[in-house]
């Protein structure tokens, strides 16, 4: 049981796996939440207003392009610290989510379940040990008695 809850501990307490659990979750959200939009903005797509938009912003790199290393590494420091601020987010979430799940009725049930089959299995290791073990003995004895009944029958009819 040691090493079960050893390696409960590992999996569930490491911030890692309340990061990816927590993306998971944000992943998931997210994607039902674009679905909804897309039905919605699909409608609202023009062609002619795209173009426009596109070419506004073409215009707008250009001037700024003299400026562009400055802005680069402010940009990149910018998004460093809210990297830093999203990974924090998304582990809360994930710990969140985590702890949500192991106080449900039906993982307690299912962590019950698994503690009664592991006992059962051990169990059933000690009797089938057990079981090989008299066998043995049991083997040996009989083998020892055929030997001696051998020897005793070779001797009579001698």
């Amino acid at each position: 049981m040691a090493r079960v809850a050893d390696i409960r501990k590992t999996v569930t307490d490491s911030t890692p796996v309340y990061a990816v659990v927590g993306l998971t979750d944000l992943a998931v959200e997210k994607v039902r939440e674009a679905r909804l939009k897309a039905r919605t903005v699909g409608a609202e797509l023009d062609p002619s207003a795209l173009q426009a938009k596109a070419q506004a912003r073409a215009t707008v790199a250009v001037e700024q392009g003299k400026e562009l290393p400055a802005l680069a590494l402010n940009r990149g420091l910018v998004l460093a610290g809210k990297a830093q601020e999203e990974y924090e987010t998304v582990v809360a979430r994930g710990e969140k989510l985590v702890k949500r799940v192991r106080t449900q009725k039906p993982t307690q049930d299912l962590l019950a379940q698994a503690e009664a089959t592991f006992a059962l299995g051990k169990g059933a290791v000690t009797t089938v040990r057990r079981s090989a073990s008299e066998i043995q003995r049991s083997a040996k004895a009989t083998l020892t008695t055929g030997r001696r009944e051998a020897a005793a029958a070779e001797k009579v009819g001698d």
